[in-house]
């Protein structure tokens, strides 16, 4: 991968996450997005907060190229979350992984307590082109956008 095809894909994620950021702020939370020149890897990319004052809660946003509008089509039976050992380098991982469509901006959310069913597979990661192995995440054990605000809240279990 070139230095710009490098640097593209950096800005299409970090758009994402300004995109998943907006949308928590609509749903009426108090959110944090570092600068993007100054997200480093270990950074979760989101901070959010009811407006009640509680804690602050790790959103993680990954970006899918594939057509979904939710659990019943997404097209496969597991759902990547990250690699291996971005995984291993975290103190704990994020309270939610966003895992939005490019195609048509929804998103499925998987929360941390899912992790013990969570699998590992070794696969090309074709936009780096090499080989990784990935932790990913039976579709299943995946909420809506929607339930992901109410957990948030507190309001859903």
């Amino acid at each position: 991968m070139s230095r710009e095809e490098f640097l593209a894909r950096l800005k299409k994620g970090y758009a994402l996450q300004l995109e998943v950021g907006m949308r928590l702020l609509a749903d009426g939370f108090i959110v944090k997005v570092h600068p993007y020149q100054e997200h480093k890897s270990d950074d979760y990319d989101i901070l959010c907060k009811p407006t009640d004052g509680s804690k602050w809660r790790e959103i993680e946003v990954k970006g899918n190229g594939k057509f979904f509008t939710g659990l019943d089509d997404f097209p496969y039976e597991s759902i990547f979350v990250e690699t291996v050992k971005r995984r291993e380098k975290r103190d704990k991982p994020p309270e939610f992984y966003v895992i939005s469509s490019y195609k048509t901006g929804e998103a499925l959310c998987i929360h941390r307590s899912t992790e013990d069913d969570w699998s590992s597979i070794r696969t090309k990661d074709t936009q780096k082109n090499l080989y990784d192995d990935f932790l990913v995440c039976p579709k299943e054990l995946a909420v809506s956008w929607e339930t992901m605000i109410g957990q948030l809240r507190g309001i859903v279990r």
